[in-house]
């Protein structure tokens, strides 16, 4: 004997649907709106810094931003940052000023050269121009990035900071950064001691 099939209101429910209706489903969706939502708001900021930019200077400006989330622990300049910035590099190439917003608590010292350099090589026309912006701090090779600019545009409660180079040592198992120059003095200090 067939069996006749349930009727509609007695089926079970479409589990994608379901699963759309809850509240860690629809979190998620609205946590990636406001993820899209504040990149189209720092894209729509970086346009509007570049066309307030060009218009004071009377000539094409493109803004790179480079900015970190100080305490983390990658938060640092690297020689991984030489071929991301140069893909952005090329996106902006042929402007005649370079605008590097920058936010950083420093990093490796050693890569610094290599980034300015490929900043100037990107820019073209009669008023070339690499500018660095600081709203807020610059620290350590940061720094040095400002000093390598044309020209450093900095607000009341900006930052640079000073040169320190820092080395790694492993404590208990963790890496820690020590000033170069703690070793320098520490060195000194040893050398001062009477060894009799």
């Amino acid at each position: 004997m067939a069996t006749s099939p349930a009727p509609a209101s007695a089926q079970q429910p479409d589990p994608l649907a379901k699963a759309q209706q809850t509240p860690a489903f629809l979190s998620i969706v609205t946590e990636l709106d406001i993820n899209r939502d504040q990149l189209n708001k720092r894209q729509a900021l970086i346009r509007d810094i570049e066309n307030t930019l060009s218009t004071r200077y009377n000539t094409t400006n493109k803004l790179i931003v480079y900015t970190f989330r100080f305490g983390h622990p990658r938060a640092a300049i690297n020689s991984a940052d030489v071929a991301p910035l140069e893909t952005i590099l090329k996106s902006v190439s042929g402007a005649q000023q370079i605008n590097v917003l920058i936010h950083s608590p420093g990093g490796d010292g050693t890569v610094i050269e290599k980034m300015v350099d490929m900043c100037r090589t990107h820019l073209a026309g009669d008023n070339k121009k690499l500018r660095v912006i600081v709203p807020n701090v610059a620290k350590s090779a940061a720094t040095l990035f400002a000093l390598g600019a044309d020209e450093i545009l900095m607000g009341h409660l900006s930052e640079l900071g000073p040169i320190d180079p820092q080395v790694p040592i492993v404590i208990s198992g963790t890496t820690q950064w020590i000033s170069a120059l703690a070793f320098v003095e520490s060195r000194d200090n040893l050398m001062k001691q009477n060894w009799s």
